[in-house]
């Protein structure tokens, strides 16, 4: 198991391996918890231990990442072999089942992470240390301080099985494996209570009964403690379970849940729709924002050129942005490079502004983005395996330098393809950022995130490590037409949908040559874009006008559908990007602005594992996620280019999502284990 950070690690989870299910505590066979914590350096050890169980959304062929619409599950992660599938691309086919659950967090079956086993580590961690039991060389403050770490991950890792399964067993502590069966077995709760236990976790290590900080938590991190768990953190992660809490899936959801009941009849779902929650959400949002902790990413505009690093091209002219300064416009940024270097390795995670919660280089996830998506998402011609198709769907998303739409966006037949922009770059630098003759000019004038996120036919890539006799490598373009190295060619790597991506990669890195290197990445597990994102979308579902108390009780957040409020969400992150901010119309309609809103989000956090728990919030999976999977025809060779850039329908990646999908199933081992379970709907039940 990786760890999460590059400190010597005593393994304590691989000692409770031989315990009977995931509730049951230390078996009797195993050293003894005391010599385990004896000292500061192995209750550290333990503290770790439970870090470690975080999601590995960027591991291609196990992860979360692989699961949505922008390119996941048409992105042929099986290398050669097109007909073996990664678990998220078997989901996303309608392959997953009882019998060996895919991606099962709730027992790590099939590639899964055993959430339960990483409660149960934090149960046995966070049990000793509030004992009060001596540890040689730990302070009375750092034993406070790691127990309310510990209680924001136990409220992570709950969260995370709530958006897997809906209702959950809370496990608050360990039972025995030699405990009697009825303390041993327990019902499912009420996801309304699973949401409160998560909430209540989070409140206890933030607030006192007055209301006040508790100051246990550090605000920010240590360059000796990078992924510590923070206070920041802790309320971001309050924010982001509100916002989960208020959306259609689960607040009051009887369209899809109204006869799901235990065995007592009693709801899992709530049957009534609750327009308070939205507001709750908004004022944790709010919280987060009034911290002043943390600001999006940017950086000066570039004036001189140098290899991968483009001269500033100068932002759209709205009569807004353009004519202001950061962070009231755009006119002294570099858009492209400011969402760019974000993500690429530019900078740690103590040297960036926006992510609140990031993982590495030395986390698992760090390793995960530079080793399965970079590497993934290269061209084999600087040693990359060519493997990550985009889709269509997700590049039409992207918005024209003006903030229109492309034209001939979401048209995909034949007829409705000459909608869509023809004709070729005649040179190098006609248009921005397309850097050879015979580029598409459906590429041109896009936005600047476009060209930070999308690798379409005709991209540059740079490659700078390389060195000695594999200088030559560099700055090479790549195309994907058949017969090319990167297209359709007998058997080798190559894009199904014809359209990579090129989000987290830098300018230096490149594989398999002299000096060849790919830049450690951080993981971008929360950001400060995310929160502002969910602060105008939960102001634009609240119905009323709602006095919410803050953070600390010190004054009360009035929420209510401020369009000026909902702006301080939405027009930052445009900003940045680039874009003009919308039109009045848009703000004044909560349909019109729902709907900008959750574009918005499609394109900034493309690739960062947050479509697919949107799409299913939302209740908008079973729509998006049944549409056909488009690409451009890759059958085709340069010479046929034209034809080339007709929307072509990937048969091979149809997907299939129907409403019982919104949750994982449990697998009928842990049914047998407890009948007190009940399966969630859709799910045979085992017999």
């Amino acid at each position: 198991m990786k760890k999460i950070f590059s400190t010597i690690i005593l393994s304590v989870a691989a000692l409770f391996a031989t315990g009977c299910h995931y509730l049951d505590i230390v078996p009797d066979n195993v050293t003894k918890l005391e010599d385990l914590f004896e000292t500061k350096e192995k209750a550290y050890s333990a503290l770790v231990d439970c870090y470690s169980y975080l999601p590995n959304n960027f591991h291609v062929h196990s992860g979360m990442q692989m699961l949505g619409d922008e390119f996941v599950e048409r992105m042929d992660a099986s290398v050669q072999n097109t007909k073996t599938y990664c678990s998220g691309n078997k989901i996303m086919r309608g392959w997953n089942n009882t019998q060996q659950p895919l991606l099962a967090y709730w027992n790590g079956e099939m590639n899964g992470m055993d959430y339960y086993e990483a409660l149960r580590m934090c149960n046995i961690v966070l049990e000793y240390l509030a004992s009060g039991e001596p540890i040689i060389g730990l302070e009375d403050e750092e034993r406070t301080n790691w127990i309310a770490q510990i209680k924001v991950l136990k409220a992570y890792y709950h969260y995370f099985l709530i958006r897997l399964y809906g209702p959950i067993i809370i496990n608050d502590k360990n039972v025995n494996a030699s405990d009697a069966l009825d303390v041993v077995r327990r019902k499912r709760q009420p996801v309304e209570e699973c949401f409160q236990y998560v909430l209540g976790l989070l409140d206890e290590v933030l607030y006192k009964e007055d209301g006040t900080d508790r100051n246990i938590l550090q605000s920010s991190t240590s360059s000796l403690w990078l992924g510590q768990i923070t206070s920041v953190i802790a309320k971001a992660i309050k924010a982001k379970v509100l916002v989960t809490r208020a959306s259609p899936l689960f607040n009051g959801n009887s369209e899809f849940y109204h006869d799901f009941v235990d065995q007592d009849g009693v709801h899992f779902f709530p049957q009534e729709y609750d327009a308070e929650k939205w507001a709750k959400a908004a004022a944790a949002c709010k919280d987060v924002m009034d911290l002043g902790v943390y600001q999006l990413h940017v950086v000066a505009p570039r004036s001189v050129a140098a290899d991968g690093f483009p001269v500033t091209v100068e932002p759209y002219d709205d009569g807004d942005f353009s004519e202001n300064k950061w962070p009231e416009g755009y006119a002294d940024i570099d858009p492209y490079e400011s969402y760019r270097s974000l993500f690429n390795g530019s900078y740690t995670v103590d040297g960036n502004t926006e992510i609140i919660f990031g993982r590495g280089p030395a986390a698992n996830q760090g390793e995960n983005i530079k080793n399965q998506m970079v590497q993934h998402q290269m061209p084999q011609s600087i040693g990359g395996w060519n493997v990550h198709g985009m889709t269509l769907k997700q590049l039409d998303a992207y918005y024209m330098v003006d903030g229109t739409d492309a034209p001939g966006k979401d048209t995909f037949d034949e007829e409705a393809a000459e909608k869509r922009v023809k004709g070729y770059t005649t040179a190098a630098g006609e248009y921005p950022h397309l850097d050879a003759a015979g580029i598409s000019l459906q590429f041109a004038n896009r936005e600047p995130r476009f060209y930070a996120s999308v690798a379409y036919s005709g991209t540059k890539w740079p490659a700078l490590s390389y060195s000695g006799n594999h200088v030559q490598l560099r700055n090479q373009i790549c195309h994907y037409y058949r017969g090319t190295r990167d297209g359709y060619l007998n058997g080798k790597l190559w894009l199904r949908t014809g359209i990579g991506s090129i989000k987290f990669y830098h300018p230096e890195d490149a594989n398999n040559g002299d000096n060849a290197v790919i830049r450690d990445k951080v993981e971008p597990a929360i950001r400060y874009a995310d929160i502002l994102m969910l602060y105008a979308e939960a102001l634009n579902e609240v119905q009323e006008s709602y006095s919410i108390p803050s953070w600390d009780g010190s004054f009360e957040h009035d929420i209510y559908r401020d369009v000026n409020e909902i702006k301080k969400g939405i027009r930052p992150v445009r900003c940045r990007a680039g874009v003009p901010d919308f039109d009045d119309e848009t703000y004044a309609s909560v349909e019109a602005l729902r709907a900008k809103i959750k574009r918005e989000r499609q394109i900034e956090f493309f690739a960062e594992a947050q479509r697919w728990w949107d799409l299913r919030r939302w209740k908008d999976a079973t729509e998006e996620l049944n549409k056909p999977v488009y690409g451009y025809s890759v059958m085709m060779t340069e010479a046929q280019k034209d034809k080339f850039y007709v929307p072509t329908e990937v048969p091979q990646y149809a997907q299939v999502f129907t409403n019982k999908m919104y949750f994982w199933p449990i697998s009928k081992t842990e049914l047998k284990r407890n009948p007190l379970l009940t399966q969630n709907p859709g799910w045979q039940t085992f017999d």
